[in-house]
């Protein structure tokens, strides 16, 4: 993520996820990661940082979201991950994974920003021809997936996969607040479709408008990343 606007949001999400520079200081980070923006009269209101090799062409890679549970969870292996989705025609390379989001200012009405982060990222996805997104999702996220009828399911089938963070001395710990989660388009492709005058135009800001290093604005452009 070369684009000067990456640099202010990672200040930002710092901010919000104190672990967040060790976590994501891996190799290949400026092909993993790109930054969805909902962008509102020029300014940043929500942040989204997503995994996406399927977007750079590094076909090489995996989300960020599933290396790190095959690092923190041993009894979860990259066989069975493949198997599961294989069984279902998608290749785990292709998805696209949220990492982190945040909040900048107020809340928006009457739509979230949140759920206009969501709206852009299926657009992207169905678009790329990606098979879905995953996630760690918390409760608030699942009662507002349910809200619209959004379908998901346990990642790769498993229920007792859990979320990894860093713990205080650098070692792995677990969110209970969070559950690893696969949202699909194929299920969800009438109701992304239904809402496809609500999903808010992507902009494409790169530095020599390569989109491997691409930061994402949804909405209307100016000066992303301010707090003012």
């Amino acid at each position: 993520m070369s684009h000067p606007v990456a640099r202010t949001l990672e200040r930002e999400e710092a901010r919000f996820f104190s672990e967040a520079p060790a976590l994501f200081d891996v190799k290949d980070a400026d092909e993993l990661f790109a930054f969805l923006v909902i962008a509102v009269d020029g300014f940043a209101r929500h942040v989204v940082r997503l995994s996406a090799p399927m977007l750079t062409g590094r076909k090489d890679l995996l989300p960020f979201f599933l290396t790190d549970l095959l690092v923190s969870d041993p009894g979860l292996t990259m066989s069975e991950v493949r198997s599961y989705y294989a069984a279902q025609g998608i290749q785990v390379e292709q998805f696209i994974s949220v990492e982190t989001q945040f909040r900048i200012g107020e809340h928006l009405d009457p739509i979230r920003a949140a759920d206009l982060a969501y709206l852009a990222l299926f657009r992207i996805v169905t678009q790329r021809g990606g098979p879905g997104v995953v996630a760690h999702l918390n409760a608030m996220t699942i009662s507002s997936f349910k809200r619209v009828g959004m379908k998901w399911h346990p990642f790769a089938g498993r229920l007792d996969l859990r979320t990894p963070t860093v713990a205080d001395d650098g070692g792995v710990a677990f969110d209970g607040e969070y559950r690893p989660m696969c949202v699909p388009v194929h299920s969800n492709a009438a109701l992304l479709s239904s809402m496809d005058e609500l999903t808010p135009p992507i902009h494409w800001l790169s530095a020599g408008n390569d989109e491997s290093t691409a930061t994402l604005a949804a909405g209307r452009l100016g000066h992303h990343g301010s707090t003012e």
